[in-house]
């Protein structure tokens, strides 16, 4: 309806004009930002804009944030000194230290990291135990598994249970951070890094040699499990066989090289360099 001014010039209402920070905030409020939404129609343009500039550094911070990290050991000065490592990298947040492997279970079903790093001598509950359990409760959670002892054992132990990657407490806090990044991104850890050639040496079926005693491919593969001290639950679970399996391959070997015991086998195998 036209309106008649006392100067007699017909005019229109007013059209509302939408300044250029509600239309921003109409287009966030399609990304579910109720809030921002509602100060724009009350008019109160300075709240609005001040929430939608924190909300987008919040969401900035949250996007770089890309791999969420537990760390986990029973060694206070350990785990506050690792912990510090990740201080300062943006894309690498820490949503807890922990000091055992119950509660390393427990935190990381319930905060769903993407990556824990855990001590592989722990009370109460090991790292090795927890790294079992997680296997089965938590399959999508990397796991890094560190050691202040270079003992091939517990790399092997390691790999077995399914471990990404193996550090040790006194590598350079790049050798950490590598190894933590590249178990986020599903990535090979170092290429000569002794997870590797644990790995690759665990995985070799050799042929049987004609002079010795006749065991199959599968006989030396699991042979070399034995002398790395892995249980057979830990064997079938690193050659995706089962237990009943393992244990059928251990007897045949322990026969095959009229060897007592598994520790008789084990250094059998040592002294031939399997392992």
């Amino acid at each position: 309806m036209e309106q008649i001014h006392s100067f007699g010039v017909a005019s229109r209402p007013k059209k509302t004009v939408f300044s250029p920070i509600s239309v921003h905030f109409v287009q966030f409020y399609q990304l579910k930002a109720c809030p921002c939404l509602g100060l724009v129609l009350a008019n109160r343009y300075d709240y609005a804009q001040s929430y939608y500039f924190w909300v987008r550094v919040f969401t900035a911070w949250e996007y770089r944030v890309s791999i969420k990290l537990i760390v986990a050991d029973d060694q206070e000065v350990i785990r506050k000194g690792v912990a510090a490592i990740f201080a300062e990298e943006e894309d690498i947040q820490l949503l807890a230290e922990v000091c055992n492997g119950t509660d390393a279970v427990a935190k990381t079903l319930e905060l769903k990291p993407t990556v824990l790093l855990m001590d592989v001598m722990m009370p109460e509950l090991d790292g090795l135990r927890a790294l079992a359990e997680l296997r089965d409760k938590s399959p999508q959670t990397r796991v890094v598994m560190m050691s202040a002892h270079d003992n091939p054992t517990y790399v092997a132990r390691s790999v077995a249970m399914g471990a990404e990657g193996f550090v040790l407490k006194e590598a350079p806090a790049e050798d950490i951070l590598e190894a933590v990044r590249c178990a986020a991104r599903g990535e090979m850890p170092m290429k000569e890094g002794r997870l590797n050639k644990i790995q690759d040496l665990l995985g070799k079926r050799l042929d049987p040699v004609a002079d010795e005693v006749p065991l199959t491919k599968r006989e030396y593969q699991v042979l070399r499990h034995l002398a790395f001290g892995l249980s057979n639950r830990e064997i079938g679970r690193s050659l995706s066989i089962s237990i009943e399996t393992v244990k059928e391959h251990v007897q045949n070997i322990l026969r095959k090289l009229d060897a007592a015991d598994r520790t008789e086998a084990a250094v059998w195998a040592v002294k031939r360099g399997l392992a």
